[in-house]
């Protein structure tokens, strides 16, 4: 209210703001883009009601026309109407595209629609949100409410761009003489654009047969950039090309190489060719990009190398964009971006230069264009990083039918008895007895065997170095236990007693690799003969033969799958107990307000010179009728002076 009221006092001391400011609010009742708030209307629930603040703004150009913005960034007990609204998306098409299709036919159609933002209706259950207070004269304030789209709101269908300026220095700070010199030139210098025409049309027309996009690239110490040309071509036989769009861009002030500011240049072009390409609807295939960097060419070729950051990154754009085809090399006196990068005085412009139609070549057929050389690869070239070769190693081991029949078959004692089978088999003119049974000898010789095979596949190198007499690599897991081979090539732990003249497999048991379907089969066929022991028992039991490889935490794995010892030793359930009475938590009244009986026992009493049993809480009584419980709380409220209900929990307990 009190901006309100300083509005009124500003617009009174001025009597043509006073004409103007009316003259405008009628004009928007006029036309209903706001309208007087009924009175009916005025109370609306809490939080669908905002008052907004509203000035005039004059145009330079007409002082007598006031424009009403509203103020909805106004903050009221920490929030306002822009706060809670979104910004939403910019509806408005972007300028470049515009302004190349403004060029692309001969007539081109200017529309304006008039008051535009006024045009867009506010749905009427939020116009309540667009209130204000205006009055003419000394009135009581009266209350009106937007219809359509205000100035200032966050939601409008355009967003302002805040530019700020980066300035090297104040506004009252002197300039240095040799940066006055060289603006005085430039500045002098634009006299002769004045002259200076460049045609709007492009040239599309009925008779066009193909339209082509050419792309230049450039790129110097102090700025890079990129132009594109359009060719077209008529049904007659002609060809014309035309500047659609130019960009440029100052070198940064990190030092950058000038191969990098290539690159600068070559991705510049290609995100001018994605706006003029689709602005002018014209076909990938007929884009074509050049340069006079072999550098930014011989990247572009580079597949499969590894390239530095920088280059990676933008090589990459590049390639997304476009393709290695598509890029072409071009003489640097031909190139029309060298302008771009290396600056032209305003005065060396006119309507002929290459600047506005593109090098020569563009006018020429195509086989008379700059043709591309083959480039090779520079291994040299510092951008490239040395790529790490990876050579992978495949070792084959061929896999048993012994460890393929411990896979399938699941009890230890069959798959021993299946190879000492194998074994008679394999050896059968060497056997003289004629027994179908297997002897101990044969079992003995087929369990050799099968250790001996899950060694050789489990320790290739330890095998081949322990055969052969040489000693083991001190990286190896086996050389703590100074290992040895037997007779029957089966690797066994070592010690000082292996010279005797028996040898004794509980002071050398054999070594058997850990997480091997062998061990799986041998703990568990232990685990079962051994009535399901524990994990200590079994692996004792195990290495009075045999020495597993980080056997306690294998024998502890196999067995903690188990089905039987789970069972077994599981956990009972423990039971919950039943919640507390509620006379046990009631607190406030006196001691023995609530009496509970409880009968516990039994005890051997004497009565009448004969046992009886006897339940005993607080008194004794002679058994366990229904008349027993009465004779205690009897007894109890008589004695203790008790009030309420007793609670009864009656069991036999033993």
């Amino acid at each position: 209210m009190k901006r309100f009221i300083s509005l009124r006092k500003r617009i009174s001391a001025d009597d043509e703001l006073r004409s103007s400011y009316a003259k405008a609010i009628s004009e928007l009742i006029r036309l209903g883009i706001a309208r007087k708030v009924e009175q009916k209307e005025l109370r609306l629930p809490a939080g669908r009601i905002w008052y907004l603040l509203h000035h005039g703004v004059r145009h330079p150009a007409r002082p007598n026309k006031v424009r009403i913005v509203f103020d909805a960034s106004l903050v009221c007990e920490g929030v306002s109407l822009n706060s809670c609204l979104r910004k939403g998306p910019d509806l408005l098409n972007d300028l470049i595209p515009l302004l190349i299709q403004f060029r692309q036919y001969a007539v081109p159609v200017i529309a304006d629609v008039e008051r535009m933002f006024h045009q867009v209706q506010v749905p009427l259950h939020d116009q309540s949100f667009l209130r204000f207070l205006w009055t003419e004269g000394d009135e009581a304030p009266q209350t009106f409410q937007m219809t359509r789209q205000v100035f200032g709101l966050r939601s409008g269908p355009a967003s302002c761009i805040l530019f700020p300026l980066l300035l090297l220095l104040g506004w009252d700070d002197p300039v240095e003489k040799n940066v006055l010199r060289r603006f005085g030139r430039w500045y002098n210098d634009l006299v002769s654009l004045k002259g200076l025409t460049i045609p709007r049309w492009l040239g599309f027309s009925s008779k066009l047969v193909k339209a082509q996009l050419h792309v230049f690239a450039d790129a110097s110490e102090k700025a890079f950039g990129a132009a594109s040309y359009v060719r077209l071509c008529f049904d007659n036989g002609k060809v014309t090309s035309s500047l659609v769009l130019a960009k440029s861009r100052i070198a940064p002030r990190r030092s950058l190489t000038i191969w990098r500011l290539e690159l600068q240049a070559a991705v510049l072009a290609v995100r001018l060719a994605a706006v003029a390409a689709s602005s002018l609807h014209v076909e990938e295939n007929e884009i074509f990009y050049w340069t006079d960097s072999l550098t930014v060419i011989r990247w572009l070729n580079m597949e499969g190398c590894r390239l530095r950051a920088f280059v990676a990154h933008r090589v990459a754009e590049i390639l997304e964009m476009s393709a290695v085809s598509q890029w072409r090399h071009i003489n640097g006196s031909l190139n029309p971006a060298d302008d771009v990068s290396r600056g032209v005085s305003p005065s060396a412009l006119s309507r002929c230069h290459r600047w506005f139609v593109g090098p020569t070549f563009l006018q020429l057929d195509e086989q008379l264009w700059p043709m591309s050389t083959e480039i090779a690869v520079d291994a040299d070239d510092p951008e490239v990083m040395n790529s790490p070769r990876l050579v992978a190693a495949v070792v084959h081991q061929e896999v048993s039918c012994v460890m393929h029949l411990f896979d399938r078959v699941s009890r230890f004692k069959t798959c021993v008895r299946i190879v000492a089978y194998i074994y008679r088999f394999l050896h059968y003119k060497t056997f003289t007895s004629t027994s179908v049974t297997l002897s101990a000898w044969e079992i003995k010789k087929a369990l050799a065997k099968c250790i001996h095979v899950f060694q050789r596949f489990a320790f290739p190198e330890e095998y081949e170095l322990l055969r052969n007499g040489m000693g083991l690599n001190p990286k190896s897991k086996l050389i703590s236990l100074d290992p040895f081979l037997d007779e029957d090539q089966v690797i066994r732990v070592g010690g000082r007693l292996r010279q005797g003249i028996q040898l004794d497999i509980n002071r050398h048991p054999a070594i058997i690799p850990a997480d091997c379907s062998l061990v799986h089969r041998l703990v568990w066929q232990r685990h079962i003969d051994l009535m399901h022991s524990r994990t200590e028992r079994v692996l004792a039991d195990l290495r009075t033969e045999y020495w597993i490889m980080g056997g306690r935490r294998t024998v502890r794995r196999i067995i903690h799958r188990c089905c039987y010892c789970r069972r077994m030793n599981a956990k009972p359930c423990q039971q919950f107990m039943a919640p507390l009475p509620k006379e046990r938590l009631y607190c406030a009244a006196p001691a023995f307000t609530n009496v509970g009986v409880n009968f516990f026992g039994p005890f051997e009493v004497l009565i009448a010179c004969k046992a009886s049993w006897m339940y005993f809480y607080m008194s004794c009584v002679e058994g366990f009728p229904s008349g027993s419980n009465a004779f205690v709380y009897s007894r109890i409220t008589q004695v203790h002076c008790a009030k309420r209900a007793a609670i009864r929990d009656i069991h036999n307990v033993l």
